[in-house]
């Protein structure tokens, strides 16, 4: 199984220079626990609830760039999903971008693995079947900065 067969195509993204407050009102607006971080349309960094600071800081408002994670870990869609496990678990990350052609494509979690560990693996899956016809025949990459 493949991370385009189970990842997230909706994925949350923020500027590196918006304001952190701006950045955690919307992980609460959206309900997600992970922001991917983009200039340009690239993926710099991400930005995790563990990252939002406990109280508020004196002095001039915080960026996302300020706290973000970096490098990026990040997988292609056709990375299989125990190659993202030993990422996810290698790195001691939340979270793995899918990118293709260094542009996110989607998002895959712990918990989304556990979702599927709990569901097995013989679970449909979402919406893989339409972004793998749309991508047919491109070859992917996996790309990790710094690499």
């Amino acid at each position: 199984m493949q991370l385009q067969d189970i990842m997230s195509e909706a994925v949350e993204t923020i500027a590196a220079s918006a304001p952190l407050a701006e950045a955690a009102e919307q992980m609460k607006r959206q309900e997600v626990r992970h922001l991917l971080v983009t200039e340009r349309g690239a993926v710099v960094g991400v930005l995790s609830q563990h990252n939002l600071p406990r109280r508020g800081r004196q002095g001039r408002p915080p960026t996302v760039r300020e706290v973000m994670s970096t490098p990026v870990v990040t997988a292609g869609p056709r990375t299989s999903v125990r190659e993202a496990a030993n990422l996810l678990r290698g790195h001691r990350i939340g979270c793995l971008p899918v990118v293709e052609d260094g542009r996110p494509v989607g998002m895959i979690t712990v918990s989304d693995l556990l979702d599927l560990i709990g569901k097995g693996v013989s679970r449909e899956p979402a919406t893989s079947s339409r972004w793998a016809d749309k991508h047919a025949g491109k070859r992917s990459r996996q790309y990790t900065p710094g690499r």
